[in-house]
């Protein structure tokens, strides 16, 4: 150890540094802008940059659109949570699924789509940077799509706690009965 940091610990009585304190996030919410003046050239850019740079600010920003092509590309393109609602419109859902082209078949892709959408009011949320792959696809906020082996599996997320929680108390369980415990509906991919 050099001199100076010695030197500051001793300053300190060799205390650990106090804890500093998170900034506090803001959320910016910006509904049905297209058409305004919100994404013209000018404000386009300083979108744009909050859009890249919201992470160093801190602000989560929530963009809720009618169509997907509405929003600049740079925008959509940094965006890490998507919630896609029930939709006649097949071109908007190319356009979506080309987001998403690199992860999953377009089979696989309509299939989550429709199981995500089928109930009134219902979503599918896509995660870009999911904790773990199988988490990237949603019905709502709490059931996770889980594609495997030509399958979709809907686990809902409190069973998934709890199957944590018993594996915690109880390795000895075999994979077919965790299996059998999360699935609540499987679907066949066309």
């Amino acid at each position: 150890m050099e001199n100076d940091q010695i030197a500051l610990l001793q300053e300190h009585q060799h205390n650990p540094p106090s804890k500093i304190e998170k900034p506090k996030r803001h959320m910016l919410i910006l509904d049905d802008c297209q058409g305004s003046n919100v994404y013209t050239v000018a404000r386009a850019g300083m979108l744009n940059h909050l859009s890249i740079k919201h992470r160093h600010v801190p602000v989560n920003i929530c963009f809720l659109v009618q169509s997907w092509v509405g929003v600049p590309r740079t925008i959509r393109l940094n965006a890490t949570q998507y919630l896609i609602f029930k939709t006649s419109d097949v071109m908007q859902l190319d356009q979506i699924y080309s987001a998403f082209a690199n992860t999953v078949s377009r089979e696989c892709f309509d299939s989550v789509y429709h199981e995500a959408t089928k109930d009134e009011h219902s979503f599918l949320y896509i995660d870009v940077v999911p904790k773990e792959p199988w988490m990237q696809f949603r019905k709502g906020f709490n059931d996770f799509l889980v594609v495997s082996g030509g399958e979709i599996r809907n686990v809902k997320r409190n069973r998934l706690k709890r199957k944590q929680h018993e594996e915690k108390e109880d390795t000895c369980d075999s994979e077919e009965e965790t299996d059998s415990q999360l699935s609540t509906s499987k679907k066949q991919i066309q």
